[in-house]
């Protein structure tokens, strides 16, 4: 991995995407509202005892099947090509690469999400993405989903902060991203991330993230009621580094704090490695 590497990572719903992925094209084929699901998932989670993010993984399985809805890995797939995404996402990634690439930087973009992996592979910036870290299924020999192969909740995200700072993309290395590196050796440091979220769900990774040393911001939906409230909130309780209405496009608030901060991470890599070029090792002393 290049020396000089930047990761973004992105939370999904509500800040990459105005709406809940399953609300565009899974939820409608299985005839439920998002209010009805939800409502049917918490009650669920409660008298199983269970983690809601199971709960809802589960409840997709069994009112699809009960509908007689085809969810194969290709019909997630499909569903996830109806997401759509707010203003300047679908153009952010080349914008954010171009601008990294002049500027002498490697930037790699990640998706951590609680929802349906398989939905986000089929959405239209997919393609964009260096990394998908969100729930999957595992599927019968008949292509059918019958148990979650991955659950991401709000505080297991942070398990993948760790991987990209050292370099381990691939689920299932358990044990080599629990091995000790040195800071200095590890190939994305904190200060060389920004996170981007929009909830309370993103609290243990906006609070990681800022806490060393990264760029974490709050984003909000400038039409959803309280989105802005529960921003300036996360910013007032110190969660976030800073909050802006989820818009991508060029000279949008969000878009030039990203790039200005990508231009001090340039500048800031080029003084260090101008203060230790021949830098000796050591000091001989008397």
């Amino acid at each position: 991995m290049k020396k000089k590497t930047i990761a973004i990572m992105y939370d999904f719903d509500g800040t990459l995407s105005p709406k809940n992925m399953q609300e565009y094209s899974l939820f409608p084929s299985i005839r439920k509202t998002p209010k009805e699901f939800w409502a049917e998932t918490k009650e669920f989670a409660n008298n199983n005892k269970m983690d809601e993010i199971s709960a809802y993984l589960y409840k997709c399985i069994e009112i699809a099947n009960q509908s007689d809805v085809r969810t194969c890995e290709k019909d997630f797939s499909s569903m996830g090509s109806a997401i759509t995404f707010f203003p300047g996402v679908e153009t952010w990634f080349d914008k954010i690469n171009d601008l990294s690439k002049k500027l002498g930087l490697h930037t790699m973009h990640f998706v951590i999400s609680s929802g349906i992996g398989e939905l986000i592979d089929g959405c239209k910036i997919a393609s964009k993405l260096d990394g998908i870290f969100a729930c999957r299924f595992i599927y019968d020999k008949f292509g059918r989903p019958i148990w979650p192969a991955g659950l991401v909740n709000y505080t297991t995200k942070t398990q993948f902060l760790f991987r990209i700072n050292k370099g381990i993309f691939k689920v299932g290395q358990d044990e080599e991203v629990n091995k000790y590196v040195l800071e200095e050796a590890r190939p994305v440091p904190w200060d060389r991330m920004i996170y981007i979220g929009d909830g309370l769900t993103d609290v243990p990774c906006m609070k990681l993230v800022r806490d060393k040393g990264g760029l974490s911001l709050a984003v909000y939906n400038k039409s959803k009621k309280n989105s802005k409230k529960l921003a300036q909130q996360l910013f007032d309780e110190n969660r976030c580094s800073g909050f802006f209405p989820a818009d991508y496009s060029n000279n949008s608030l969000l878009s030039n704090c990203v790039e200005n901060y990508l231009r001090l991470l340039a500048s800031k890599i080029d003084f260090e490695t101008s203060l230790n070029a021949n830098h000796p090792t050591s000091r001989s002393t008397k």
